[in-house]
C-alpha cells in the first residue's frame, strides 16, 4: 500500500520526484511517508490520496498532523466533507476542531510575494514582512471558514477551534533562530534585537520591539494582532510546524509550536498539544511577554 501510485497531468513535481525515486534519500523519504499514510489513512477524507499528488505541501501537513495527534492519544473521527479537517475531543470531553493550512509563496504576479533568492549564492535579507503577510492571509481564511461552520451549526458555541499552520510551502524561507515566525503573525512582536558586551562577548539583553502591522505594496496596512483582536475570539489557539515534505530526518516533534489565544471566547487548556514548544501570553506593566514551555513526548512511534 503506497501513496505514490498516481499518474497523469497536473501532479506536483515533488510528488513525481518521490514516486520515481532513484536515490537513497528520496527512497527513504518515500518509505517514511508511506508509513505515515498507513497510520493515518483511516482518519483522512476519501479523496486524500489523489489530492496529495496535486497539493503535496497542504496534504503532507494533514498527514503529519494526524500522526502527531494519534501520538498524543487523541481519538480522531474519520474525515468528512462539510466540516473542519479534524474532529476530536479534549480529555475533559470538550469538542475540538482543527483546520489545517500550508500557505505558499503566492502568485508570481503578486507584488507582495516574498522575493526569490539571489542566483549564484548572493545574499538577501529574509523578506519577513512578506512572509508574515502569507501567514495572516492563511489565518484569516481559516478564521472565516470556522465562522461559516459555526453559522451552519457544525461548530457549536462551546467548541474549541484551532488553526494549524505549516510553513513547508514557504521554502526556501525556513524558520531561523529565536521566536517562531508564526507568533509574530498573531502578536505584535518585531524582530529580535540582541545587545552584546563587546569586551566579554556575553549577551546583555534580548528584546523584541512592538510591531503591530506590516504594509502591502499598495500601502494598505495588515494587522499583526490577531490574538489580541475581537475578530479572532472564535479561535482558541494555533498549532504550527516548519517540517517539509522532503527530508524526513528533520521532521521530529521538536519542530511543533502551539499557542493559546488569550482573548478567545472559549480558552484552550494548557498542554493539550504536548509536542515541541508551547507559548503562553502574559500581560505585565510594560506590555506583554511569551513564556515558553518545552514538551517532549516519550515513546513516540516511528512509522513503519
Amino acid at each position: 500500500m503506497t501513496l505514490f501510485d498516481e499518474w497523469g497531468a497536473g501532479l506536483h513535481p515533488v510528488y513525481e520526484r518521490l514516486r520515481d525515486a532513484d536515490d537513497a534519500g528520496d527512497v527513504e523519504q518515500k518509505m517514511y511517508l508511506d508509513g505515515l499514510w498507513r497510520r493515518a489513512q483511516g482518519h483522512l477524507d476519501s479523496h486524500f490520496k489523489s489530492a496529495f499528488a496535486h497539493q503535496i505541501h497542504q496534504r503532507f501537513w494533514e498527514l503529519r498532523l494526524t500522526a502527531a495527534l494519534l501520538d498524543l492519544g487523541y481519538s480522531l473521527e474519520p474525515g468528512a466533507d462539510g466540516r473542519p479537517d479534524f474532529a476530536t475531543k479534549l480529555p475533559g470531553g470538550e469538542r475540538l476542531w482543527i483546520e489545517a493550512v500550508s500557505p505558499s509563496l503566492g502568485s508570481a504576479a503578486n507584488p507582495d510575494r516574498p522575493a526569490d533568492l539571489i542566483p549564484n549564492g548572493g545574499f538577501r535579507a529574509t523578506p519577513v514582512e512578506q512572509l508574515l503577510m502569507r501567514y495572516t492571509q492563511a489565518l484569516q481564511e481559516k478564521r472565516d471558514r470556522f465562522q461559516n461552520y459555526r453559522e451552519a451549526g457544525v461548530v457549536a458555541e462551546g467548541d474549541r477551534c484551532i488553526i494549524a499552520v505549516n510553513s513547508g510551502g514557504l521554502w526556501p524561507y525556513v524558520e531561523g533562530v529565536g521566536l517562531p515566525r508564526i507568533l509574530s503573525a498573531v502578536f505584535p512582536i518585531g524582530e529580535e534585537q540582541i545587545t552584546i558586551d563587546l569586551t566579554s562577548g556575553s549577551t546583555l539583553s534580548v528584546e523584541y520591539p512592538l510591531r503591530g502591522e506590516v504594509v502591502r505594496a499598495n500601502g494598505a496596512p495588515i494587522s499583526l494582532t490577531a490574538f489580541l483582536h475581537p475578530s479572532y475570539a472564535c479561535i482558541s489557539g494555533l498549532i504550527s510546524d516548519s517540517a517539509r515534505v522532503t527530508g524526513w530526518r528533520q521532521q521530529g516533534n521538536a519542530r511543533f509550536v502551539s499557542a493559546a489565544n488569550p482573548t478567545a471566547t472559549v480558552p484552550l487548556p494548557q498542554a493539550c498539544f504536548r509536542l515541541g514548544a508551547e507559548y503562553h501570553y502574559v500581560q505585565d506593566a510594560e506590555g506583554f511577554s511569551l513564556q515558553r514551555v518545552e514538551h517532549q513526548l516519550e515513546g513516540v512511534p516511528t512509522p513503519a
